[in-house]
């Protein structure tokens, strides 16, 4: 017997879909140079700036 996705099945597997996508994002930012460049590609202020520079006194010494 197949079986017909609803479209609650679709809702929920879209939510875990954003869930993990979300976990990654998180994990991805807590690198401190990948931070960096996120801010300088992004942050019109920050875009004068050298990564490291960013990476070092930019950004709060902790930061989760």
């Amino acid at each position: 017997m197949a079986t017909v996705p609803t479209s609650l099945a679709g809702s929920i597997d879209a939510s875990d879909t954003r869930a993990k996508l979300d976990a990654v994002a998180k994990k991805l930012i807590k690198h401190r140079i990948i931070l960096a460049e996120i801010l300088k590609e992004c942050v019109e202020e920050f875009e004068g700036y050298d990564l490291k520079y960013i990476e070092k006194t930019a950004l709060p010494v902790r930061f989760r």
